[in-house]
């Protein structure tokens, strides 16, 4: 029993979030673990907000605490966090159209090879 309990808590994500920082009412908290889990910390390349120590980590959780309990939606503390920070910090971040283009630019440039060495061997 003891190994299963013991391979149970080494097995589940380490949080970073300390006690202080977490919200008394357990809805708006779940709230605010649903929005910074979806968050870069841009300060540890790549790790998430939750999980990260870094001061910059520990700052963003409170502030989007801190605009949840000003009553600010899920909506008003995405846009800001894109303003404040821009798109880098959203884990998935939404598609763009100049994503597309480089996605499809390598076939474009190999495409574009192809035709102008057929229609310079014509000439």
């Amino acid at each position: 029993m003891m190994m299963v309990l013991a391979f149970v808590c080494l097995a589940s994500p380490a949080l970073a979030v300390e006690p202080d920082e977490m919200l008394d009412n357990p809805i708006l908290e779940e709230r605010a673990r649903l929005l910074t889990r979806n968050l870069r910390c841009l300060v540890c390349e790549g790790e998430v907000i939750d999980e990260s120590n870094a001061p910059f980590a520990r700052n963003v959780r409170t502030a989007v605490r801190q605009k949840i309990t000003d009553g600010a939606s899920d909506h008003d503390i995405i846009t800001w966090l894109r303003s404040v920070y821009g798109e880098r910090i959203f884990l998935h971040s939404s598609p763009r159209v100049h994503h597309l283009f480089l996605w499809l630019a390598p076939f474009l440039f190999i495409g574009g090879g192809f035709w102008w060495l057929t229609r310079g061997r014509r000439n």
